[in-house]
């Protein structure tokens, strides 16, 4: 197992000569994600269009799609693996863990999801605060915060809409997750892990299990 800067990725395979045979996708977040975007329907239906035959849904901490996943699934002739990507702690780095053909509907899932997700935006205004005072950045972090609180990926709705606020334009830091800049796609991703991660001067631990 190799360290990198900033972050490790351990990905179990539990059958991997098996689903080698065919198309593969082993890490798909839903809209049940704290990062996701769209539902488990959508993302069988972009699965097929891909011609994937073999799918895992790994949500972060969730595995509340699982099982709408896997219907969808079967419906469209797609193997659905049961998955889940824990956040958690490694020698002071945040580490994402990758399971594979979980018993999925194990009562230690109970609530993990929004306990998990609880931490994580406990920590939102730290962020905000720390990009603000050391970027000088413009930050409308309560507006920010009430915007969150509606739903939908928080990372978007805050991370994107510091980089896309025209008073922050100026912002050298800022200029390559703009349209066009050399780490702009994806932005909010790319803005996370290099400049608000274990290491950088805006970085706000979260308490993840250990």
């Amino acid at each position: 197992m190799k360290l990198s800067q900033k972050r490790i990725t351990i990905k179990l395979y539990l059958f991997w000569g098996e689903i080698m045979k065919g198309k593969i996708d082993l890490h798909m977040h839903s809209a049940y994600s704290i990062d996701g975007e769209f539902e488990p329907k959508v993302l069988i239906e972009k699965a097929k269009e891909a011609k994937i035959e073999v799918v895992a849904l790994s949500d972060h901490n969730s595995i509340a799609g699982v099982d709408e996943m896997v219907a969808y699934g079967k419906e469209a002739g797609i193997r659905v693996i049961p998955a889940i990507e824990f956040d958690t702690k490694f020698e002071g780095f945040d580490t994402h863990i990758l399971g594979y053909n979980l018993d999925y509907h194990h009562p230690c899932f109970d609530g993990y999801d929004k306990k998990i997700d609880a931490k994580i935006h406990d920590s939102f205004r730290g962020v905000m605060q720390r990009i603000k005072d050391y970027f000088g950045a413009v930050v409308e972090i309560d507006e920010i915060i009430e915007d969150i609180s509606k739903g939908g990926n928080p990372f978007d709705k805050m991370y994107g809409r510091i980089l896309h606020d025209p008073r922050n334009a100026h912002i050298e830091a800022f200029k390559p997750y703009q349209p066009g800049g050399h780490r702009s796609e994806p932005a909010v991703v790319n803005f996370y892990w290099d400049l608000l991660s274990a290491g950088t001067p805006c970085y706000v631990p979260v308490d993840y299990p250990k």
